[in-house]
């Protein structure tokens, strides 16, 4: 149950909204949303077997995927992940970016959606990483470096650094870090939630919230933070609006009327 909806102001009716979006609006988000999931690819994903953090097993995707580094003598070297995904599809996230867009751009709602389609592009190719290790090549050096990850957060732990270029040795450590890690704590400036990069700054303004744990960076904040994270992006799989997108685009358009509290 959302307990803050009272909080929030009424967007206009997303029926008229999405009468307004023209189907190539609807089929670039839909194809910009679908080049990116490189976590998932064809055949390597199966329903988990079991719970992780607040989802329940049927909810979720455990899928084991391989990154290429490319390295300076020419070569190539292969690494493994495995990551439990809990991915939106292409439609939900084009409800959740017109929702957004008619609270921060109603006069330009179009663009607004194809800027934000990018901009998730981007932050995570509309991939919702819930627990396992994430390789990601963001300087485009070609090396992928890991990150952990808990409810759409990067978060630290004793068992592995983040930012490292080094591979697991196998499964069993693959599978090990995605269900039984140590949470050591979060970067202060970090902990941006997926699948839009929101911060927890953003996501404080926008819903009004007193508990989120802005600028904190210790275990108890890093687990409260992937929790909130989890629970509201869970309960946007089945809603009209996403609240982390909404604070995301909201702040990216400079928190104009339409996402003032009511």
């Amino acid at each position: 149950m959302r307990l803050f909806i009272a909080l929030l102001g009424t967007i206009p009716s997303l029926a008229s909204a999405q009468a307004a979006i023209d189907s190539a609006t609807a089929k670039f988000v839909i194809a910009t949303i679908t080049s990116g999931r490189y976590l998932s690819p064809s055949g390597s994903c199966r329903v988990s077997e079991r719970d992780l953090f607040g989802w329940a097993k049927g909810e979720l995707l455990r899928c084991r995927y391989e990154v290429i580094d490319r390295l300076q003598d020419g070569t190539t070297k292969a690494k493994a992940g495995i990551v439990y995904l809990a991915n939106p599809t292409p439609e939900r996230v084009l409800k959740w970016l017109t929702a957004a867009c008619q609270r921060a751009q109603p006069n330009a709602v179009r663009q607004c959606i194809r800027s934000g389609a990018s901009e998730i592009r981007g932050a995570s190719g509309a991939q919702f990483p819930v627990a396992g290790l994430v390789w990601e090549d963001m300087e485009g050096s070609g090396i992928n470096k890991g990150y952990v990850f808990r409810n759409g957060v990067t978060v630290r732990t004793k068992q592995f650094s983040n930012g490292t270029s080094e591979s697991l040795p196998n499964d069993v450590a693959l599978e090990n870090l995605a269900s039984a890690h140590e949470v050591t704590g979060v970067r202060p400036n970090g902990g941006f939630a997926r699948v839009m990069s929101t911060s927890r700054a953003e996501f404080a303004r926008f819903t009004g919230r007193v508990d989120i744990p802005v600028g904190k960076e210790d275990a108890t904040s890093a687990l409260l933070w992937s929790d909130i994270v989890g629970q509201s992006y869970r309960e946007a799989l089945s809603a009209e609006e996403n609240w982390l997108v909404s604070s995301r685009v909201c702040q990216k358009y400079g928190f104009p009327q339409g996402c003032s509290k009511r």
